[in-house]
């Protein structure tokens, strides 16, 4: 027991260590109590500036993209046959804004269109690729309702064709599209695969570029991320030098 005197010197009064105890505790207690909630709002301040830093970079990120398109646009436009991208398919880096990226080209022509193809080439190629007979006929009711509403896909991945469909495993948009417009794929740019599906011999696939036909613009970040495949039907002319047909960015692509 601790005997305290009162200032004014009057009546002493007591506290036990006990009491002394408790108010430790309890200071103690709201100590850390105040010290948690700073740690929490510093943290929710953080997990803040961190989503603002990743929408910055995703914007960042989306604008190089299209900077690169442009880029790639303008040189084929202006230097013609004397551009790097006039054969195809072809491969560069570019830089932007700091982002390195990888940039491939290929041609929409040596892929079968599912919008404007026979059937039977379709069927025969999906086969050849080693689809069951199930998956078949479910992809070709597809094509065929499109066909009976005077419709056509305006996406690839619409038509539902997974690479677990394919022997190869690879992205089914190596071998079709949406949007060369030819009833027939070009055997100048015929990948590999797709040439045995259909049994027509082959070689490297390689080209001449013509403006007005579609391409296929591949760009991956050097530095790791998703590759977004832009397929481009670039002419030259009009208020719309180019234009993006479609987009591709799929993960397991």
């Amino acid at each position: 027991m601790t005997t305290l005197q009162r200032p004014d010197g009057k009546i002493p009064y007591e506290t036990s260590s006990r009491e002394t105890g408790y108010a430790l505790v309890t200071t103690i207690w709201f100590i850390l109590l105040g010290t948690v909630i700073v740690s929490s709002l510093m943290l929710i301040a953080i997990k803040r500036g961190q989503a603002i830093s990743k929408q910055e970079q995703a914007v960042t990120l989306k604008l190089a993209e299209e900077s690169v398109i442009e880029t790639v646009a303008a040189d084929i436009i202006f230097q013609g046959p004397r551009s790097e991208w006039a054969s195809l398919p072809h491969q560069s880096v570019y830089e932007v804004y700091g982002i390195r990226f990888d940039v491939l080209m290929e041609s929409e022509a040596g892929k079968i269109d599912i919008n404007a193809a026979d059937i039977e080439l379709i069927e025969r190629a999906l086969q050849g690729l080693g689809l069951s007979s199930r998956r078949r006929q479910l992809l070709l009711e597809r094509i065929k309702r499109k066909r009976s509403q005077n419709r056509r896909f305006i996406s690839f991945l619409e038509w539902g064709l997974n690479p677990s469909d394919l022997s190869s495993g690879k992205c089914p948009n190596r071998y079709f599209t949406i949007a060369s417009g030819q009833s027939r794929p070009s055997e100048n740019f015929l990948d590999a695969d797709l040439a045995r599906a259909l049994a027509i011999p082959t070689n490297a696939p390689s080209g001449r570029l013509q403006l007005g036909n579609a391409v296929t613009l591949y760009i991956k970040p050097i530095a790791g991320g998703v590759a977004h495949g832009y397929i481009l039907r670039i002419t030259g002319t009009g208020d719309d030098p180019f234009t993006i047909l479609d987009i591709n960015s799929d993960t397991n692509c």
